[in-house]
Formats: C-alpha cells, structure tokens, sequence
C-alpha cells in the first residue's frame, strides 16, 4: 500500500464505507461497475496517457536538442564544395605578335605561327573542402550553450511540475467521482426514508388519523427527493467522465475503488499528528522561475559577445579539371576578420535589451516564489478548516438523528404531523450531505497541502516523498 493511500485510510471517516444496499444494485453499486480502479491505478494511467505530460515531455526534447545543435558550433565546419559545368566553347588566349616583330625574323624563322594558350576546356569540374574553426566567435557559442542548457533545466522542472498538476487534478476527480457516488447512496436512502414514511402516512389516513394534505405533503417531498437521486446519478456519470478525462482516456467513466475507513477520531487526528514533512523551496515551479533567471543574466553576456570581433581559423583544399590556368589541386591556410565597426548601436541596444529581460525574469521568480507561500498557507489554512467543519458535521449529524427519533417518536403518538418528521429526515439529510462533502474536503485539502509544500500530490509506492 502506499504512503498516499495510508494517508487516505487515516482521514476518511466511518460513514464513507458503503452501506450495504449499496451492493444489491443500483448506479452506485459495485456490481455494476466490475473495473474499480485504484487511485494509484489511477495515477499510473493518467502518466502514460495525458496530453499534457505529452506536451511538457516533447518541451523538453526541444530544449534538449537545440542545446546539442549549440554545442556542435565549438567544433570546426567542414564545407564541401563541387560543380560540373559545361561551356558554350572551349576557351583559349591568343598570342597576338607585331608586325614589325614578325618582319624581322621571318628571315631567319620563316613564317611564325605561335598556337593560343588554352584557359578553359569545354567542361570544367571543381571540387573544394573548407574548414572553419571560430576563434572569438567560440565566446559566444559558450554563452549561447550555456543559456540553452538552463533552458533545457526550466523545461525539465516546467515537466516536472506538469506531471504534479495531472496528478493533483486526477486525485481531486478521483475524491470527486467518489463524493459523487456517496451523494448517490444518500439520495438513494432518503428515497427509501421518505417511501416508508408515505406508506405509513396512508395507513395513518386510512384510519382518519391525519388529514389527506399530511399525505400529499409527503408525496411531493418523495417526488422531491427521487428528483434528486436523478440528479445525483448524473452527477455521478459527469464526475467519472472527468476523471477519464484527466486520465487522459475521453470518451469513457472510470469508477474509483471504494476506500475503507477507521474512526472519525483517527481521521481528526491525521492533519496534524501524521502529516508530512517538506518545504515550498522544493516546487518545480520555483526552480523554473530560478532557471528563467539564470537563462536571462546568461542572455545579457551572450548579447555584450556580440560586439567582439569575429576572428576564424581557414584551410582549404581545392582540385580542378578542365582549367588551365591554375594548378589542378592546391590549398591554403589563414585567418579571417570581420567586425561590424559601426551598426548604429544595433548590438549595443541588444544588451539594454537582454538586461531588461533579467529584469523581468528576476521580478517573476519573486512574484513565483510569494505566491508559493501564499498558497502553501491557503493549503495549510484549508486543512484546518475542513477538519473542524468535519468535526462539527459528524456532531451535527448525531444531533439530527436523535432529533429525527424523537420527531417520529411524536408523530407516531399523534402528537407531531407528518411534515415534522419529513422537516428532521430533511435535516438528517442535509446534515449527512454536508459531513460527506466535509470529509471529501478533508482528502482534497491533504492532497493539496502535499502539493503545496513540494511533495508528490499522490505518493506513489517505491518514489521519494520530495520531487
């Protein structure tokens, strides 16, 4: 069993165990629903299916690969270069002689005829490999690495803290779907309550014991109240459907396994006694914020990189066919400068610009980390709160059962009408909807206050408590 589950069994009173009518039929029974899932079940569902956690997971990946395309920019670029081209003609350079050259040594040579010096054939080919290592340029693909890897540490706690909201929002439709079926089985016996009261009212009638609107009134209120079983059994269908949909499994109702409970006194006791330990400071959401921080003082030395000139370390080798006119292979080494001198403070803004956004990101992770304990003291106040409305309820409800006895103790001698007793089974009733309402706000508080001090909403077996 896990920690969450125990943690459920020490706060869940002795009325939410189903009632035996439960099980002979009905919406609410367990026979009609024979694939009861746990909450743990639950939980493990919603991990492999959601959208969101999807999303976040793919998030991620993105932030992970754009850190590896940056880290490939410390090493050389190797560039390869290679053409075919076919000419309209071959192309040679002639040799134009004087003619006054050529006077003088015909004599001796005879008519000259001195050939053109072929440049180019009627096909060419090239074919070059270029390195490029950065020199200063290796500064700012340092910053440009180190930004993208706290950004990549912002998706992954920005996932994490998606994996913890699935898993709230599953608890609380998990505790609603239940609350839903519990409403079912009031609804259900106050039914039943009101149609053995009609029934004896009628036999009351028919020995002119109460006058005929006694009867009529009771009528009305058990159209009332099957009424409200309707609308209970809706209710019930909509909180299973939600809780598939938080599973990430639409188009479906998971019915939630029934929880067994111990006394009301242990379920008191657990808010205080048994809660566990853990501190804000463990939020993913506080830990993107400090990442977004980081990611944005490192964006204000990436931008102030820029303006250092960029200096390159270049080899080439090159072979040629089809070209006379330099060697068919060669290569060279050397150094290549380019600065922007003068850009009318494009670059310079640029920094104004990165340091207002660490700004920004410093103003938001206050704000983050404010917040964070406002709501770890509305949780810890909604803790409180439902534990004493719960303390009160179950007293109230033992209040309203004696107050029941005794109406319908006066009705049966004669001595109270028929809308006396239906007034107490209507204040039993409401009483009973409000301490299962109150005990369903107990489990919702303890799973939010577990997610607002930074600990698994669900505990789930064999994990830590702190994530």
């Amino acid at each position: 069993m896990s920690r969450y589950a125990a943690l459920l069994l020490l706060v869940m009173p002795s009325f939410l165990v189903p009632p035996a009518h439960a099980q002979e039929g009905g919406e609410g029974a367990s026979s009609s629903a024979p694939n009861r899932l746990a909450l743990a079940e639950c939980v493990a569902l919603a991990l492999a299916h959601s959208p969101r956690l999807e999303g976040a997971a793919a998030a991620t990946a993105e932030a992970t690969a754009m850190r590896l395309s940056a880290r490939g920019r410390f090493g050389p670029v190797v560039r390869l270069d290679a053409n075919v081209l076919r000419w309209d003609s071959a192309f040679a350079l002639p040799i134009n002689i004087p003619d006054s050259l050529t006077k003088k040594v015909e004599p001796f040579l005879g008519k000259v005829d001195i050939p053109p010096i072929p440049v180019r054939d009627v096909t060419t080919a090239q074919v070059s490999a270029t390195v490029v290592q950065p020199l200063t340029g290796l500064w700012t693909v340092y910053e440009g690495h180190q930004a993208l890897s706290l950004g990549e540490d912002a998706a992954r706690h920005q996932q994490r803290a998606t994996r913890n909201d699935v898993v709230l929002a599953v608890a609380d439709a998990y505790l609603q779907a239940l609350e839903a079926e519990r409403m079912i089985e009031l609804a259900g016996a106050q039914v039943r309550t009101i149609e053995a009261h009609v029934e004896r009212a009628r036999q009351f009638l028919k020995s002119d014991l109460i006058a005929r609107n006694e009867v009529l009134g009771a009528e009305v209120r058990l159209a009332e109240a099957r009424a409200l079983l309707i609308q209970a059994k809706g209710g019930a269908r909509l909180a299973r459907a939600n809780l598939a949909f938080q599973m990430g499994l639409p188009d479906q109702e998971v019915w939630p396994e029934d929880l067994p409970a111990p006394p009301l006194a242990a379920a008191t006791s657990a808010t205080t006694e048994d809660a566990p330990s853990g501190e804000a400071g463990n939020r993913p959401e506080l830990a993107v914020a400090s990442a977004r921080v980081n990611q944005a003082r490192q964006g204000v030395r990436l931008a102030a990189s820029q303006m250092a000139p960029e200096v390159n370390a270049l080899f080439k080798v090159e072979h040629v066919e089809g070209l006379h006119i330099q060697p068919p292979t060669s290569w060279f080494v050397g150094a290549q400068l380019s600065w922007n001198i003068w850009e009318w403070g494009s670059t310079f803004y640029a920094i104004d610009a990165a340091r207002a956004r660490a700004q920004q990101a410093e103003a938001g992770e206050t704000r983050a980390r404010e917040g964070l304990r406002l709501e770890m003291m509305q949780a810890e106040i909604e803790v409180e709160t439902t534990t004493e409305q719960l303390r009160v309820a179950r007293a109230a409800v033992t209040q309203a059962e004696q107050n029941l006895e005794i109406v319908e103790q006066r009705f049966a001698q004669q001595a109270g009408t028929s809308t006396d007793v239906l007034d107490a089974q209507a204040l039993l009733n409401a009483i009973r909807v409000r301490e299962t309402s109150a005990a369903y706000g107990v489990l919702r508080a303890q799973v939010r206050w577990r997610r607002a001090r930074g600990l698994d909403p669900v505990a789930m077996e064999g994990e830590g408590g702190a994530r």
